[in-house]
């Protein structure tokens, strides 16, 4: 399993499941991924907050939220 692969799917089971963003740093969460690949690097919560999130935020609005809002000549868009 790739590193960069492995973030992205971090922060999706971070994000689906509403797990607090220390769960990165948690012992737990690192012994258990350890064992099935044990090459995996943890980044800290900043990092994943600061770095990993937002990249795929970005990857996420390129892929559904630009892609949909091509097809419309204007649109408004809000986040609550």
């Amino acid at each position: 399993m790739q590193q960069k692969q492995f973030l992205q799917d971090l922060a999706l089971l971070v994000i689906k499941n509403h797990f607090p963003i220390q769960f990165v740093e948690s012992n737990w969460s690192k012994c258990f991924i350890m064992h099935i690949c044990p090459k995996i690097v943890f980044p800290s919560k900043n990092i994943f907050s600061q770095e990993v999130l937002v990249d795929l935020m970005e990857k996420m609005k390129e892929k559904y939220v630009l892609t949909k809002l091509k097809q419309f000549d204007s649109a408004i868009v809000s986040f609550d």
